[in-house]
């Protein structure tokens, strides 16, 4: 076979199979990439999504632990109040029965 004619059908054949991979191949394959390509963009717009939730509910969190840690200590402070009152008339009860028993 001459040198000229199987180069020619080496072509032929060449083009042959890049039109069957363009016509086939190429659009399924493309569609493939093109999903994917979405669907990491979907996951990656969620997961900013959930990270900016947690940055918010973790500062909820802190908001709400703040302002529990500053009622504790208020209701600590009136329970003492509350205590050393209660402890005061106690010891000013006993004072003046002891005062009247030495009549």
């Amino acid at each position: 076979m001459n040198i000229n004619a199987t180069l020619f059908v080496q072509m032929v054949v060449f083009f042959i199979g890049a039109w069957v991979m363009m016509k086939f191949i190429w659009p399924p394959l493309i569609k493939a990439l093109d999903e994917r390509q979405k669907k990491i963009a979907d996951g990656l717009a969620a997961a900013d999504r959930g990270n900016r939730s947690l940055d918010e509910a973790q500062k909820k969190i802190a908001q709400l632990d703040a302002e529990a840690r500053a009622r504790a200590q208020a209701l600590m402070a009136e329970t003492e109040k509350r205590a050393q009152a209660f402890i005061f008339m106690m010891l000013t009860l006993v004072y003046i029965g002891q005062a009247h028993e030495g009549h």
